[in-house]
């Protein structure tokens, strides 16, 4: 080969990486521009109150068996009936205000930490934690104080 073959299938190669990125993101970022308005929607036609919320996340798995292991980026919204999460890829997470039990914060979830952010953890009165990165976690952290 020569190298402007090499050079061209480098090119090409590089371009259709970009294209499939490309096709994955694009979707991916409409979705989470849209939940906020969609999750305030379903919160509100199921006759919950919202608390706080809802606004950008990162569920950071939990150790209980009933919840994901797997994080993800999504929108973050707690009601007076349930803390509800809506993964940009994956199935909903609720976790009902009765369940909720110890709440607090954390540098490490799961051997995980992230420089500059501090997980808010959910204790699960069914035994277990559930883990999310917010923008305020002490305002995450009061509301969800005062609704269990």
């Amino acid at each position: 080969m020569t190298t402007e073959q090499v050079v061209l299938l480098v090119v090409v190669a590089i371009g259709v990486v970009v294209l499939i990125n490309l096709a994955i993101w694009i979707p991916v970022r409409r979705r989470l521009r849209a939940q906020p308005a969609q999750l305030s929607a379903e919160l509100a036609s199921a006759g919950e109150h919202i608390v706080l919320g809802p606004e950008a996340g990162i569920y950071r798995g939990g150790t209980a068996s009933s919840y994901p292991k797997t994080g993800g980026n999504g929108t973050i919204a707690l009601t007076d009936r349930r803390l509800a999460f809506r993964r940009a890829l994956g199935g909903p997470i609720d976790i009902p205000i009765s369940q909720v039990g110890a709440v607090r914060k954390d540098r490490w979830f799961r051997s995980g930490a992230r420089m500059g952010q501090v997980h808010v953890i959910v204790g699960l009165r069914s035994g277990g934690e559930v883990g999310f990165y917010v923008r305020d976690a002490d305002a995450w952290l009061a509301a969800l104080g005062t609704q269990a």
